[in-house]
């Protein structure tokens, strides 16, 4: 194997470096793994990370909207069970509750779909 030597181009860039698992060429393959690294998996552009990042952004406004318009229907199904009860003055009912619970929801939606914008 000391004969071997491996050439990586990227970029038209050639290096030649010794396939040696020896202690003095431990440091060339360190090197190496390093330059690799680096040749073939170059960092994203400012422009790809941009937007990259409004895909982020825009994924969580769907997914959020998607729960907010489940729950807008959910409130009305509970709205109208709500409408329906006999009403006591001291007495909030399983589905009172729960329309509060849905309301306190879709606010903390609607104000996190606000700050992702």
């Amino acid at each position: 194997m000391s004969g071997e030597r491996v050439r990586l181009i990227k970029l038209g860039v050639i290096l030649t470096v010794p396939l040696v698992l020896t202690r003095s060429h431990l440091v060339t393959l360190c090197i190496m793994s390093s330059l690799t690294t680096w040749l073939f998996n170059p960092k994203p552009s400012a422009e790809q990370s941009a937007r990259q990042r409004a895909e982020e952004k825009a994924l969580a406004r769907r997914t959020k909207s998607d729960q907010l318009a489940k729950l807008r229907k959910e409130r009305a199904v509970v709205k109208s069970k709500v409408d329906k009860e006999h009403k006591y003055a001291n007495y909030y009912s399983e589905n009172q509750t729960r329309l509060m619970m849905i309301d306190r929801q879709i606010q903390r939606l609607e104000q996190a779909i606000q700050e992702l914008r």
